[in-house]
């Protein structure tokens, strides 16, 4: 039985130490890796695949080259490019060429070329998949972030209390979160999105790991001494857990929003590093007041005013997630259809 080869680039999971990222890949690992006949090779987030000789190989020998796009491909980042080449030279050696799970902002003009030459594309949010439309000159369809799309996440019990604090991928609104999360009355938990203070980049090898694994446990220290309500957690159902059982989720990062809505939690948020929560509000149809400006966050905001869903919002986040998760079935079943490569 003669195997197809799929290349998954921008595998964002890390050891488990970012509970969306792990989600995701879960989502993207157990849909892709159906099949008896499947293998997978990933590649992680950050890599420069094109300086290491196997990973050259291993992308020009891919029946089926499947990038994550998640929230790399926005203002020009040197990593999103590396991507969008990956596929590129995957295709001039006649893979089939996927972009799935993309935002797409404020890109440079010399990227038009490689998105174009992606067979299909799925972004994430509506306003990413209008653009890309106007730049392939065809309908880009999009799906809720597949973090959203996976099984595992029931309702939530019933019986919620308790405010968590989350972060963010902005350090100055981390701060000010963290210090929110001292200044609300009542039962109150800082609980990042991440397992630890800073991240392990996968890419970090040798001296710089064991060097950024000390500065992260010394961090991590620091952070519990200085704030009693912080907490870290060990993995994503933890996370999920925890969130599950909260009165209100108040964050700056995408994904923390996603695990709310799919454990219908209520939230605030802060706007992050692109127009990723901005976005998913929009297109789940949700009130624009759970999307605040950083300086109008405070204490009393958070506790004087009722931020449970409405009817209505809830009505449409069912409808929204049933349907993101037909449709991802519907992408996967797609991608993974069809002949091996390309007739060249």
């Amino acid at each position: 039985m003669s195997m197809t080869q799929i290349v998954l680039m921008n595998d964002t999971d890390a050891g488990g130490q970012h509970f969306g990222c792990a989600r995701v890949m879960s989502t993207l690992r157990a849909a892709l890796g159906r099949s008896k006949t499947h293998q997978i090779t990933s590649i992680a987030v950050g890599t420069a695949w094109h300086k290491d000789a196997d990973l050259t190989r291993q992308i020009a020998q891919a029946d089926i080259l499947v990038v994550n796009g998640e929230g790399t491909l926005h203002h020009g980042k040197r990593r999103g490019k590396w991507l969008l080449e990956a596929a590129s030279h995957a295709r001039r050696h006649g893979a089939r060429t996927y972009l799935l799970n993309a935002l797409w902002q404020d890109n440079p003009e010399d990227w038009t070329p490689l998105i174009r030459q992606f067979d299909k594309i799925w972004c994430r949010d509506s306003r990413s998949a209008a653009r890309l439309s106007e730049i392939r000159d065809e309908p880009v369809g999009w799906i809720g972030d597949l973090s959203m799309c996976g099984t595992g996440l029931e309702r939530a019990p019933t019986g919620r209390s308790g405010i968590i604090i989350g972060d963010s991928v902005i350090s100055g609104i981390s701060r000010q979160l963290d210090s929110l999360s001292r200044q609300v009355p009542g039962p109150v938990t800082l609980i990042p999105l991440l397992t630890q203070k800073k991240f392990i980049a996968p890419d970090l090898q040798g001296l710089r790991r064991h060097l950024r694994i000390g500065l992260s446990r010394m961090a991590t220290w620091r952070a519990k001494r200085a704030n009693p309500h912080l907490r870290f957690l060990p993995s994503e159902q933890a996370y999920t857990e925890a969130v599950s059982r909260a009165a209100l989720s108040v964050t700056g990062r995408f994904h923390a929003v996603c695990i709310a809505v799919t454990t219908r939690t209520p939230f605030v948020a802060i706007s992050s590093n692109s127009h990723k929560i901005a976005a998913l509000i929009d297109d789940l149809g949700l009130d624009q007041k759970r999307l605040v400006a950083p300086e109008a966050l405070n204490a009393h905001m958070l506790t004087q005013q009722d931020w449970g869903y409405s009817p209505l919002e809830l009505e449409r986040i069912e409808a929204r997630l049933a349907q993101w998760r037909a449709e991802a079935q519907a992408m996967f079943a797609e991608i993974t259809a069809g002949p091996a490569r390309h007739r060249n």
